[in-house]
């Protein structure tokens, strides 16, 4: 910029712009210019003179004077209201960056398929427009929250400069605490070379990525938090934290429950405590309908052996549309393993498949509920069309009616257990024989075997055995609540 063309800019600065424009005009350049920060408002002086000459020096110094023009004209159009700058003219897409700085991994697959609504969902509310800053997806293990949140970061990565300026993130960071994911042969892959277990390992992660020594170089935590939520304040930032409940540092939580306002964040989890507050938005993925599951197989299979429509059908059925355990059968028969191989795979409890979905879950939820165990294994006992009501689970696990309701109702905010429109209770498939197995190797059968024949008076079934009980109410489809609260009037 000419000398003659930086004075004019000078003397309108000053006589357009009051003290209160200050502020917003030193964060806007920070955020649009990291060359600026040193512009932060609280490093700089507060006399608007002073404040404006050290705008116009840290500019000059930094070459950085398209981004104050353009500033200028979204904030303050009348600062450059007859001064002729045609010369110094500038496009919004010659000051912000192509891309934003991301460590984000690769998609897992090729092609994103299904769960339309939670996509749209989840791009729309990380807009600028929408005032919510955390988005929760919740959900069982293998349901599909850490595809959805990574296809979401990878659209707004690939159409960046597509997207209107204010849309834009200038960072996407992934921060992930799996530990690991499940291969073809079960085998378990590391999920990330970079797992994060407390909030010092985030926010090392966060300035290797950003390429911010000053943050890996401050001495204490509390330092590195002020950093931190400057760097966010100021810049518009996605973080995105994979499998939260991984995290062993209850700060973690606090983080991103106080992301400021101009950032936006997703957690992944499969389980979430209540926020009242509206810039929180929890979504919880349900079982894929077989139409999205049909999508799935055309993706995978597409130019293999074909999987005929039984076959499509029975995994869905056995599976009920969690995403995970389809897609890696499906890769079995890519890879030459016949249908009755996956099936056999699919339907043995003691598969590293099961511990993967389930364990970790049940074991977070029996934390919270510790008679949550008695209850999943009296769940077991019922099948999808009758289901258990509340006074037979009640009966079965010896809980007060308190109990049984509260244990129920954590067992359904983590997806373990679902509800009929009668009121009874039953579990998926998978999660049935887990728990199946479960009853069978422990003390539990011949308790609940026992608790059964005390009614075996009132009725000409003989029962012998827990596997006789499920195959007795299986076949005559017994309401079994409604049984007992008959038996005990």
């Amino acid at each position: 910029m000419s000398p003659e063309h930086l004075q004019a800019l000078r003397n309108a600065m000053n006589t357009h712009l009051r003290s209160e424009h200050l502020p917003e005009l030193c964060t806007s350049l920070v955020r649009m210019n990291h060359r600026l920060v040193e512009l932060d408002y609280s490093n700089v002086p507060h006399t608007p003179r002073e404040c404006i000459d050290r705008i116009i020096e840290c500019c000059s110094q930094n070459n950085a004077f398209d981004t104050l023009l353009y500033v200028l004209r979204e904030l303050h159009p009348s600062v450059l209201t007859g001064l002729d700058l045609s010369s110094e003219s500038v496009d919004l897409n010659d000051i912000l960056p192509s891309k934003p700085i991301t460590n984000l991994p690769a998609p897992n697959c090729i092609e994103f398929v299904g769960r339309k609504r939670e996509f749209d969902w989840l791009f729309q509310h990380l807009l600028h427009s929408s005032s919510v800053r955390l988005l929760v997806v919740t959900g069982i293990g293998g349901i599909g929250k850490s595809e959805l949140a990574l296809a979401v970061a990878h659209k707004f990565l690939n159409e960046h400069m597509k997207l209107p300026a204010e849309n834009r993130f200038e960072a996407i960071i992934w921060l992930s605490g799996k530990k690991e994911v499940l291969g073809i042969d079960e085998k378990p892959i590391v999920a990330s070379l970079h797992i994060c277990r407390t909030i010092e390992d985030v926010y090392s992660e966060i300035a290797t990525t950003l390429e911010r020594t000053d943050i890996k170089d401050a001495s204490t935590y509390r330092e590195q938090e002020k950093l931190i939520e400057r760097l966010l304040r100021l810049h518009r930032v996605l973080i995105i934290v994979d499998e939260i409940e991984s995290m062993s540092d209850g700060r973690v939580d606090t983080f991103v429950r106080n992301i400021p306002e101009r950032s936006k964040a997703v957690v992944t989890t499969s389980e979430w405590n209540h926020d009242p507050r509206n810039i929180v938005a929890i979504k919880r993925l349900e079982e894929m309908t077989f139409r999205e599951v049909r999508g799935i197989y055309k993706a995978a299979m597409a130019g293999e052996a074909p999987i005929t429509l039984a076959q499509q059908r029975a995994i869905f059925e056995f599976t009920n549309g969690i995403p995970l355990p389809i897609v890696i059968a499906l890769a079995k028969m890519r890879a030459y393993e016949t249908f009755m191989q996956v099936m056999d795979w699919l339907q043995n409890p003691s598969s590293r498949l099961y511990q993967h979905m389930m364990k970790e879950q049940i074991d977070a939820v029996s934390k919270h509920h510790p008679d949550a165990w008695l209850l999943l294994l009296a769940c077991s006992f019922f099948g999808r069309e009758s289901g258990g009501s509340r006074e037979a689970l009640s009966s079965m696990t010896r809980l007060t009616e308190h109990r049984c309701n509260d244990g129920l109702s954590l067992l359904q905010q983590f997806s373990l257990v679902k509800q009929n429109k009668e009121g009874t209770f039953w579990m998926i498939p998978m999660m049935q024989r887990y728990m199946q197995a479960h009853l069978h190797s422990s003390t539990h059968s011949k308790l609940f075997e026992e608790r059964w024949r005390e009614l075996s008076f009132y009725h000409p079934f003989p029962t012998t055995s827990s596997h006789y009980l499920f195959t007795l109410v299986s076949h005559y489809n017994l309401v079994w609540g409604r049984f007992l609260y008959a038996l005990m009037r």
